[in-house]
């Protein structure tokens, strides 16, 4: 039995005719394997396919028996039929995923065996995440049931199973009865964060495959805006993705449809308007200048989406030398310019170390030029930081590299000796004297300069634990050892980080006990001043073609381009590239992923006591002034925790005075903040919520959440997660309550609370 999920314009049709071979009204999206009909072992990945929204929020799933014979193995996207199928003497295509469903089963009531639904590794070394099956023949296919699903798009998951703790994925599980398995959707859609998709995975397979090179001559046209969008939301899909810790999607989609190349050299191409056009431009005009700053920031967005992608080790393996060249280059020409930049440069040109009051005064003062100097410094200062940390991802897969990029790395580049001068001098740490004449200190991390106390100097920053990581890959792997020609000069180099490695380094981490002894070793051996490459050892070097294509395509032509884009933003209107930045922005999600911190998660942004108009104010005839709530385990629960209480009550008074108006498409609510009257109490990591709110005219209603699902965090760091009780479906109210993590008790207590209850708009009183 297999999963296949279609259009809810295709149902009629396959529920007459049954599923056929690639009809009209199927998209044109997603065949990898040919024109043939496809299915899933996995329920969300045939979910994709329902093309449900926001507004359409009911799709269809079919649970299918199919005759697979024998199946044809693939690890990658390749054209098939019917014939070439037979050809090789199998009946279908079998796409061998990196996750499958577990092997073990449990005994359903009817007697059949279903699996469990836990996702585990294949160790397939392919571009698939999850398995795919395709037939060609319509005489292989059986429908057995057709469910009908409800997709929950505030609370929708980012990914089908969490795959970093084995949970158990809803969708693969079918239930004794038809109908439970919209429950199940349910409590699958619900994220362990409270935090919906900012693109759903089929938008995020159309932005892909809607990516193509864009030419220096269009970075001024309206087509370019939109894929500027659409690239910059694939990037914050896939931050959100990987922050947590869910099938990144966006990356996988990129490797279905092979755009990451496209993507290099896109950035390539950015980088050169940069460097040559971009000072050629002097009269700028407002629309001129806001359009140049989106090319300028483009490049981030690039760099930004590709230091996600080179984490996972598939994608690097999966890019041609070419390309792969190029991003070393790349990554490479931003960390010298990191290094031969002096540090007075980012003090006295930038905003980074400005008083709100400077800042103000530099914006007054300066032209626009000016302006976008300073923020073009900045941004390269940002992508020089994550071009560190590519860099690091690839020093980690050294063992992959063919030679010649090994070679490049290594001695035409001599990455080490680069993370060497950024450990002894780095950017990103800055000491400067307040008003009062006390030494303050600075960290750059998270994209962001933060004050440091003196005492946590030692505690080593995202950044600079990359490079350290780096210098262990490159000194400790034997690729890297091979290949690395050791002088006199670059011993000396290397012991100068010697001295770094205390025991406070080392306890953060421990793998550099491994360097440090390479180094004590490196400390007694002679090398002469200058090594000689073996006269037997073919020399070769692999040049960067795409960019040297690209000085080539442009040579000369670099004044004439900026006069041509100064021209075309004349024709813009600025409020469209606005438009288009705030369709961004606003996606659900979005403040989270940029603040970093969780935050309840409001109906509405509620609006200022000025900007609501006074006619229209909504009324609530009868105000909440009590809450009891009860923290239960869940009676199917049959793991009891211990050191927690097992059913927790509290009530808790309702603050009028914190009483705000939130909009909602279900009309106006009203808002209020929750005192609770009891002490410290330890909160199960599975438990249910029941909370009883009573109003002032005596009556009382009931809100429910059948299952927190707190999530333990895998280090000490505090961790707070926020759930809900009730729906706005439901009409009759919305509980959030806030979870705060403590690493000493190594549990839960209660924290925040929030009670939204709805109220009447005053045209309808």
């Amino acid at each position: 039995l297999l999963w296949h999920g279609s259009r809810l314009a295709n149902i009629a049709s396959i529920l007459t005719k049954g599923l056929r071979i690639a009809p009209p009204e199927a998209p044109s999206t997603g065949y990898m394997f040919g024109k043939g009909v496809y299915f899933a072992d996995v329920a969300s990945k045939s979910a994709n396919y329902c093309w449900a929204t926001t507004k359409q929020t009911k799709g269809v799933l079919m649970l299918t028996e199919v005759a697979l014979g024998k199946p044809h193995k693939v690890l990658e996207a390749e054209e098939f039929n019917y014939e070439s199928v037979k050809a090789k003497g199998c009946e279908s295509i079998f796409g061998v995923g990196r996750m499958t469903p577990s092997t073990e089963t449990h005994l359903v009531k009817s007697g059949v065996r279903m699996p469990k639904g836990t996702l585990e590794s294949t160790d397939a070394e392919g571009t698939l995440l999850y398995n795919e099956y395709v037939v060609y023949r319509t005489e292989q296919i059986k429908i057995r049931y057709v469910v009908t699903v409800h997709f929950d798009f505030p609370f929708m998951l980012s990914k089908c199973c969490n795959l970093s703790n084995s949970r158990k994925c809803s969708f693969c599980t079918f239930a004794d009865e038809v109908h439970t398995f919209r429950d199940a959707f349910i409590n699958l859609s619900c994220s362990l964060d409270g935090i919906a998709y900012m693109i759903m995975p089929h938008e995020a397979e159309l932005l892909v495959e809607q990516i193509n090179l864009i030419e220096l001559d269009t970075l001024a046209s309206k087509e370019w805006m939109k894929y500027h969008g659409d690239v910059e939301k694939l990037n914050l899909q896939a931050h959100q993705s990987a922050k947590q810790k869910a099938d990144n999607f966006v990356v996988e989609a990129l490797l279905t449809f092979k755009k990451l190349d496209i993507l290099v050299r896109n950035l390539l191409s950015i980088e050169l308007w940069k460097e040559k056009v971009f000072p050629c431009m002097n009269d700028l005009t407002d629309t001129a200048s806001l359009r140049t700053y989106f090319v300028l920031y483009h490049e981030a967005v690039l760099c930004n989406l590709l230091e996600v992608a080179f984490y996972h080790e598939h994608v690097l393996e999966s890019m041609d030398d070419d390309v792969f060249l190029e991003v070393i280059d790349y990554a490479m020409r931003k960390i010298t310019w990191l290094l031969s930049t002096p540090r007075d440069v980012f003090k006295n040109k930038t905003a980074f170390h400005k008083s709100g009051q400077d800042v103000v005064k530099l914006l007054d003062s300066a032209t626009r030029r000016e302006e976008l100097d300073r923020q073009r410094l900045e941004i390269e200062f940002r992508i020089a930081i994550q071009c560190v940390t590519i860099m690091r991802y690839i020093c980690e897969r050294v063992k992959i590299l063919p030679l010649n990029l090994l070679t490049r790395l290594l001695d035409k580049h001599d990455v080490l000796l680069s993370f060497v001068a950024l450990i002894e001098n780095p950017p990103w740490t800055f000491k400067s004297t307040t008003n009062d004449g006390e030494t303050q200190w600075k960290k750059f991390f998270e994209q962001k300069w933060s004050v440091v106390e003196p005492c946590d100097l030692l505690q080593l920053t995202t950044t600079e634990a990359q490079l350290w990581i780096g210098v262990y890959f490159l000194l400790c792997s034997k690729e890297s050892r091979d290949q690395y020609q050791l002088t006199s000069f670059r011993k000396n180099e290397l012991l100068r980080i010697r001295k770094y490695l205390n025991d406070v380094l080392l306890d953060q981490l421990p793998l550099l006990t491994d360097v440090q002894r390479f180094l004590d070793e490196l400390a007694i051996v002679q090398i002469p001043h200058t090594q000689i490459l073996s006269q037997t050892r073919l020399v070769m070097e692999a040049m960067p073609v795409l960019r040297s294509a690209l000085l080539r395509k442009y040579k000369n032509d670099f004044a004439g381009l900026g006069n041509q884009f100064l021209t075309a933003c004349n024709q813009l209107n600025r409020q469209d590239d606005m438009q288009c930045l705030a369709e961004v922005y606003n996606m659900h999600g979005i403040e989270e992923l940029l603040d970093g911190e969780p935050a309840p998660q409001e109906i509405e942004k509620p609006s200022s006591p000025s900007e609501q108009p006074k006619l229209d104010d909504p009324i609530l005839l009868h105000r909440p002034n009590q809450v009891q709530i009860t923290l239960s385990a869940p009676i199917s629960q049959k793991i009891v925790e211990i050191g927690v209480d097992q059913e927790v009550h509290f009530e808790c008074k309702v603050l009028l005075e914190s009483e705000k108006v939130v909009d909602t498409p279900q009309g106006p609510y009203f808002r209020f903040t929750l005192e609770k009257s009891m002490s410290s109490t330890k909160v199960p990591l599975h438990a249910c919520i029941d909370a009883s709110i009573s109003f002032t005219n005596d009556t009382k209603t009931r809100l429910i959440c059948s299952n927190i699902s707190l999530e333990e965090p895998l280090n000490d760091r505090n961790l707070v997660a926020w759930r809900q009780a009730g729906t706005l479906d439901e009409g009759n109210g919305i509980l959030q309550v806030q979870f705060k993590w403590s690493a000493d008790d190594e549990c839960y207590y209660v924290g925040s609370l929030f009670l939204s209850v709805p109220g009447t708009p005053s045209n309808q009183w």
